[in-house]
């Protein structure tokens, strides 16, 4: 990743984002890379937002994936995407942005390097 050391990106894991979001990064930062593998017979769809609090139904997303059943996803930035407030994380049932089924516990494996 574009000049960066494995000492600079921090890194969050989750197995219970749900319907009431998790917080990744309290204060601005920098997503480099998420991987989600969705273990699930059912589609889920993982939401990424610009907040330094818990994202909850009523705010909207910056980055949205839908992992099909089974699926995965890896995705790098080598350059980074901002989110100046803060870096929040949900993951849910539904694609409406204010879809609120959260994911059951170890439906979705979430992990996000950020700086």
């Amino acid at each position: 990743m574009s000049g960066l050391t494995h000492e600079e990106l921090s890194t969050a894991s989750y197995l219970d984002a749900g319907a009431t979001g998790s917080i990744v990064k309290a204060t601005g930062g920098t997503v480099c890379m998420i991987t989600a593998h969705n273990v699930s017979a059912a589609v889920r769809y993982v939401k990424l937002y610009n907040k330094a609090t818990a994202a909850a139904a009523a705010a909207t997303p910056k980055l949205r994936f839908h992992l099909a059943a089974g699926a995965s996803l890896s995705v790098a930035v080598p350059n980074g995407i901002y989110f100046p407030a803060g870096i929040g994380v949900r993951c849910v049932t539904g694609v409406a942005d204010n879809d609120n089924t959260g994911a059951t516990l170890n439906d979705v494996l979430i992990n996000i390097a950020y700086k």
